[in-house]
């Protein structure tokens, strides 16, 4: 029997399908996330996917009827790609054992650095807008949370040997 924590038996396509539903999730994640702290802080949660519109676009379309759900959109294809990475790193990157903690720890470091780059060089200089409407503290623990469910849901179908949907088969002819 295959050894459940190891990545090498997740194909590509697996481990992009993974990748993406995990990114989706974490995504997810920090939308909750967000409308939580933005139901604490009194801020009106449109006006944050509208500044991740005026990320991309010109204020025209992220003030006007559509830079709401653009800035959701724009959110999700982000975490869709994130996600992708991710299922890419653990395919190709990880050799050997990738526990849990391994997981968690992989997950946290790569949202970390996403959210510093993003804070502290991308958004100073094309949205300065965002980082005074969103504390650096409440951006750091959305992405923390994304990370989390990011990498937990990438081991799972590492775990998850005995399903088609993620992991190969082992072939009798390969020695484990």
């Amino acid at each position: 029997m295959a050894d459940r924590n190891k990545t090498q038996g997740l194909t590509l396509s697996k481990a992009l399908a993974a990748g993406a539903v995990a990114g989706l999730a974490g995504g997810l994640a920090e939308v909750v996330f967000m409308g939580g702290y933005s139901s604490i802080t009194g801020i009106n949660p449109s006006e944050i996917l509208r500044l991740i519109t005026f990320t991309f676009f010109d204020s025209t379309v992220a003030f006007g009827p559509d830079g709401l759900w653009a800035g959701l959109l724009i959110h999700f294809a982000l975490s869709l790609a994130i996600g992708l990475s991710f299922g890419l790193f653990a395919r190709y990157a990880l050799k050997g054992p990738f526990s849990y903690s391994k997981a968690l720890a992989w997950g946290s470091l790569a949202l970390t650095a996403i959210w510093a780059f993003n804070f502290f060089v991308i958004l100073p200089v094309y949205n300065a807008a965002f980082i005074e409407l969103v504390s650096p503290g409440a951006a750091f623990f959305s992405k923390l949370s994304f990370g989390v469910v990011l990498a937990l849901g990438v081991r799972f179908a590492c775990s998850a040997n005995d399903s088609p949907v993620f992991m190969e088969a082992a072939s009798p002819t390969k020695s484990l």
